[in-house]
């Protein structure tokens, strides 16, 4: 892909000599470039401009903290949320190796149980809600509580990879084994708008995002969670395809 050869090569000619030795010895490799941070009363916490941003900009290029395929995902089970029962096994193996992960994980929403009525779980198949306990309790350190703030944090974050997913030939090609969900953890803090300027697309495991508009200093960069060809179709529809997530949409989204 010529075009996103030329924005990485513009991406890496702007870093300085530390932020590139970050990046190339970084765990999980990631650039992210024109946007910060943010807290907000009314979306909590989520990513700005942090300058103009031309339309075509790639401002986050992010490997996964952990994720799987979807040939494993079928294997394990056909159960709804098998994939990220899945994943959060993917999960306990990287905490088992790195305590410090911990601290990056607990750092994303939802950062307490307090007010969640909800608790994960694999309502149709037992054995596979089984093998995530037993992942969890084998990290030792993580609390009953964190165990299941863990399984929140996995199910509200995770993100599909989806390699060439435009391709026609997709589901019975050469990149349908590339499909499947991952947890990245810059990546995290993107929230939804049903007008989103960004676009995400992968290659592989890599996940790029890049501005779908101009975007103006200050102003909030999100992605849509749901498939775009759902964003013009009523409110409650749109409502029907957020469903698991802990919001929904308001009356100004009709």
């Amino acid at each position: 892909d010529e075009w996103l050869e030329d924005q990485l090569v513009q991406a890496w000619s702007q870093m300085d000599d530390a932020s590139r030795g970050s990046l190339a010895c970084a765990v999980h490799p990631t650039l992210v470039r024109g946007i910060e941070v943010e807290d907000t009363s009314s979306a909590g916490r989520g990513w700005r401009a942090s300058e103009p941003l031309k339309a075509g900009t790639l401002v986050m290029l992010i490997d996964p903290i952990a994720h799987v395929f979807d040939d494993a995902i079928d294997e394990a089970s056909d159960a709804d949320a098998a994939s990220t029962a899945m994943l959060i096994i993917a999960i306990a193996e990287k905490l088992k190796e790195d305590k410090s992960l911990w601290g990056v994980l607990s750092d994303l929403h939802p950062r307490s149980l307090e007010g969640l009525a909800e608790r994960w779980s694999v309502e149709d198949d037992d054995m596979l809600q089984a093998r995530v306990d037993q992942a969890l309790q084998e990290v030792g350190y993580l609390s009953t509580h964190d165990q299941e703030r863990l399984k929140l944090i996995v199910k509200y974050n995770n993100l599909g990879m989806y390699t060439n997913s435009e391709q026609f030939t997709y589901q019975d090609g050469p990149y349908k084994h590339l499909s499947g969900v991952g947890l990245y953890h810059e990546a995290s803090m993107f929230n939804h708008s049903c007008d989103p300027n960004l676009s995400r697309f992968n290659i592989g495991t890599t996940m790029c995002f890049r501005t779908n508009r101009d975007t103006h200093p200050g102003e909030a960069v999100c992605i849509s969670y749901i498939e775009h060809e759902l964003l013009s179709e009523p409110a409650s529809l749109r409502n029907e395809a957020l469903e698991g997530r802990d919001f929904k949409l308001s009356l100004i989204h009709i």
